[in-house]
């Protein structure tokens, strides 16, 4: 198995300059007996096809034998201009290089992004991000604003008969309601409150409900208390149903919308390690970003950094458009998943005393084209706290009677009793459903006890006739 630079010094050490016969051969040939290169008998080089140089440059290995050169090439290969063989492999190079600011960009490779100069603009970055974490403990935020649903965003999301019923587009108009959140983060000790209160579908009527959302973090648990919304029929769930859940980490506590309170204060989840989700304290790895170019945002000259995680099964790369001279800080962040634009966060900022604080953010998450927005959350900061005083009750959950409890680490659902007690919980039963039951074993029986009469009676005429 051979790559294209070992590939080229094994056939280039037995080429004769003069052009003899025996040597160079004709063809390498690959797979299935394909022609894939040919020596070029001036330089020694193995000149492959586009092929091939497809394959190579996407990290694979090719099978490649010499073929003697009395053995003719197969009618059907060409052979390929030079030039175009150049241009072909040069724009692979560019691709994995990462050198283009549009989406289309493949992720780039780090030991080629990161040198020289970039690595110096990276460490620096670095430097600043972590100085934000060090010069904050604990912060609290209180940030309200609103979310809009454009008209007929939803349509995919409800099922065919149900849209037919409630007619296209679904929603009928622009949608909007509150959106509101209320974060403590203690950076020191690892803990967290995140609060949040929206809206949710609710796909299975084509209506809109109100959602109340807390997480705790302890350091150790991740707790969550959720006010649910009406399920369809027969769930364990009744309307607004208060539900209480024991979660696992990792867990993506986290979403875009809320990143903002975090990337003001050097926390940069989306550079962080899947395995980390739902944790405020963790390591992030310089090989993971590259410099992929500059840009401006309202004026102000960024410096645009990609940053991924290897072998993502959904190609998510993020970007992220840093201020240099505002302590690093991000302004931007737009999330691709291969290659298609997922979601986006612009993020103001404004001085106090003398320094950048966070004012607030516009979250756009995009249809699956990648091209229309799907939701757009405008917020603003009410209030802001650098250091409050916390307890350790600050971060304890525990649920209350009658919630229904999702114990992850246990596998179990019950239903908490007065007591403390793990009651069983199940489908509601139907009103009158035992009634149902009665009323039709007496139907099947009378139609029955008819069938079989009618059958007795034919057996009867036909014996007497």
């Amino acid at each position: 198995m051979l790559t294209v630079t070992t590939l080229t010094a094994s056939i280039r050490g037995n080429i004769r300059r003069d052009g003899s016969t025996g040597w160079p051969p004709r063809a390498i040939r690959g797979r299935g007996d394909e022609v894939i290169g040919r020596p070029n008998h001036s330089t020694g080089r193995v000149r492959v096809t586009a092929r091939a140089a497809h394959c190579l440059g996407m990290g694979k290995r090719i099978g490649a034998t010499a073929c003697p050169a009395s053995v003719p090439a197969p009618a059907t290969a060409r052979r390929l201009p030079a030039e175009r063989v150049r241009l072909l492999l040069l724009a692979v190079v560019f691709i994995f290089a990462g050198l283009s600011l549009g989406p289309g960009a493949a992720q780039p490779q780090a030991s080629e992004a990161r040198t020289g100069d970039s690595a110096k603009v990276l460490e620096a970055v670095f430097r600043d991000w972590q100085t934000l974490r060090r010069s904050v403990s604990v912060v609290r935020y209180v940030v309200s604003g609103s979310a809009l649903i454009p008209a007929g965003a939803l349509d995919s999301d409800l099922h065919p008969q149900l849209l037919r019923r409630v007619g296209r587009p679904f929603p009928k108009q622009d949608y909007t309601h509150d959106y509101r959140v209320h974060g403590l983060f203690d950076f020191s000790r690892n803990k967290y409150r995140l609060e949040i209160e929206s809206e949710i579908l609710n796909a299975s009527v084509a209506g809109f409900n109100p959602l109340h959302e807390l997480y705790v973090f302890d350091g150790k648990e991740l707790r969550r208390h959720r006010i649910a919304v009406t399920r369809h029929r027969g769930s364990i769930y009744s309307a607004r149903q208060p539900e209480f859940r024991y979660h696992t980490l990792p867990y993506p506590v986290f979403t875009m919308e809320v990143q903002p309170m975090l990337l003001a204060h050097g926390v940069i989840l989306c550079a962080a390690d899947a395995k980390t989700a739902g944790q405020l304290r963790f390591e992030m790895d310089p090989r993971r970003f590259a410099v992929h170019g500059t840009g401006v945002l309202h004026d102000q000259q960024c410096l645009v950094i990609r940053t991924w995680r290897p072998n993502d099964p959904f190609g998510v790369v993020y970007e992220l458009w840093v201020q240099p001279n505002a302590g690093s800080r991000v302004r931007r962040v737009r999330r691709f998943e291969k290659d298609r634009l997922e979601s986006s966060l612009d993020i103001d900022y404004e001085a106090s005393q003398g320094r950048p604080v966070l004012k607030g953010w516009n979250y756009r998450r995009m249809d699956p084209s990648g091209q229309a927005p799907r939701q757009l959350i405008t917020v603003a900061v009410e209030r802001m706290e650098l250091n409050p005083g916390v307890t350790d009750g600050d971060f304890r959950l525990e649920p209350s009677p009658e919630m229904i409890v999702r114990d992850d680490r246990t596998k179990e659902i019950y239903r908490l009793g007065p007591e403390g007690e793990h009651l069983a919980v199940g489908p509601e039963p139907r009103r009158d459903s035992r009634a149902w039951v009665i009323a039709a074993s007496v139907i099947v029986v009378v139609l029955l006890a008819v069938g079989g009469l009618v059958l007795r009676l034919r057996f009867r005429a036909r014996g007497e006739a």
